[in-house]
């Protein structure tokens, strides 16, 4: 079995990918959920989906996602 998850943060693309025999149990990366830290240390939170492009308050470089507490 394959195992995949895709995540952007910023303009950057990350994809997971893992293989495991049949039967395995799944691997461990695809049961957690995936946080992302600013430059702080502090949790980022997407509170829609998230783009850079494709809506009239578009601006480049994208502004920041809102950080948690």
């Amino acid at each position: 079995m394959t195992f995949a998850a895709i995540h952007r943060h910023g303009t950057r693309l990350y994809v997971f990918e893992a293989t495991v025999p049949k039967g395995a149990p799944p691997p461990g990366l695809f049961q957690q959920s995936l946080q992302f830290l600013d430059e702080e240390g502090k949790p980022v939170r997407y509170r829609t989906y998230y783009t850079t492009g494709y809506s009239e308050e578009w601006k480049f470089p994208a502004p920041p996602p809102p950080r948690t507490r």
